[in-house]
């Protein structure tokens, strides 16, 4: 068994969604420190019940904040948030949703760089 993850500060956007809230348990079985960032449009607080005393959350809107102070010391960002929704909503919403995947995933990424984040995972 690996121990990558023992000690490492690890960042889970989206980690209240679907994806992350099953992530998150995993990175702290295998020792990993795990802050969640998310905004609680389509994640829960309650989908990380089992493991709410071990993280640190934080309740931030990607598209719209300052990441870097977040980002401080991070060893490992997965990032997993994004505006989602149905095939109608993205049919009926092309741009909306382009544009604000498209800020968030620059936030995040500038972010990154400037804290010298050593790995991250991006899912799209």
């Amino acid at each position: 068994m690996s121990d990558f993850w023992q000690g490492k500060k690890v960042v889970v956007t989206g980690g209240a969604g679907f994806i992350g809230s099953h992530a998150v348990p995993k990175l702290i079985g295998k020792g990993a420190q795990v802050i969640v960032l998310d905004n609680l449009e389509r994640g829960r607080k309650e989908y990380l019940k089992s493991v709410w005393d071990e993280i640190s959350f934080q309740q931030v809107d990607l598209r719209e904040c300052n990441l870097e102070p977040l980002l401080k010391g991070t060893d490992c960002l997965i990032h997993l948030a994004a505006k989602v929704g149905g095939i109608k909503y993205y049919l009926n919403r092309p741009y909306e949703v382009l544009s604000q995947n498209l800020t968030m995933d620059q936030n995040v990424f500038r972010a990154c760089f400037s804290q010298k984040v050593s790995y991250l995972f991006y899912a799209s």
